[in-house]
């Protein structure tokens, strides 16, 4: 159920950035010579968050071929470019250079977690490239006046958090302890 979830959420994700390009197209009967979209990813292919890495990595081959095949976005084709963010902050944040800077991508998809999501983000906003997280903690978003540029697609901790507390008061129990990661969705998940 959860990876159902997980992928209907992020299928969302690729469907929110093909409504954004829609809007950048032009007329369908200009499609002659149209540019590619091309849009990159950044995805925890490996390391710790590859369970969530490489389902995306095919999602995203399988909605690039689909899309294609139906004349892409306006007329464009759609050509991604995924790199691997390795499941680490620092490997995101290279990846993410380098598709401003190196393959002038449109947009970001990425990253898989909250960690490597926060890394990139500075460098959407700086460079002003819209980027869309698959992951989960809400300072990927907020404060949203340092954010204009960063969305996300999965609910944010904090409404998992509310519930949770919604939940154990419902039953009566007013003793818990929590254990949280030691990375930035876990450290999100502390502060609420």
């Amino acid at each position: 159920m959860k990876k159902a979830k997980r992928c209907a959420s992020f299928i969302a994700t690729v469907g929110l950035l093909l409504s954004i390009l829609t809007g950048c197209g032009g007329s369908p009967a200009a499609s002659e010579g149209k540019q590619d979209f091309v849009i990159g990813a950044v995805l925890d292919i490996t390391g710790p968050s590859s369970s969530l890495g490489i389902p995306e990595r095919n999602t995203l081959q399988m909605l690039e071929e689909q899309v294609n095949a139906k004349g892409g976005v306006n007329g464009h084709k759609i050509r991604l470019v995924i790199l691997d963010g390795k499941s680490s902050e620092s490997e995101s944040a290279i990846a993410m250079k380098r598709l401003v800077e190196q393959d002038k991508v449109l947009a970001v998809i990425g990253s898989s977690t909250s960690g490597p999501s926060m890394s990139m983000m500075p460098i959407a906003q700086e460079r002003n490239v819209p980027m869309i997280s698959t992951a989960a903690s809400v300072a990927i978003v907020e404060p949203v006046a340092e954010r204009k540029w960063v969305f996300k697609t999965p609910q944010s901790d904090t409404l998992m958090a509310q519930r949770i507390i919604s939940y154990l008061k419902q039953k009566g129990i007013s003793q818990v302890a929590f254990m949280a990661m030691n990375n930035t969705f876990g450290e999100s998940g502390l502060v609420e």
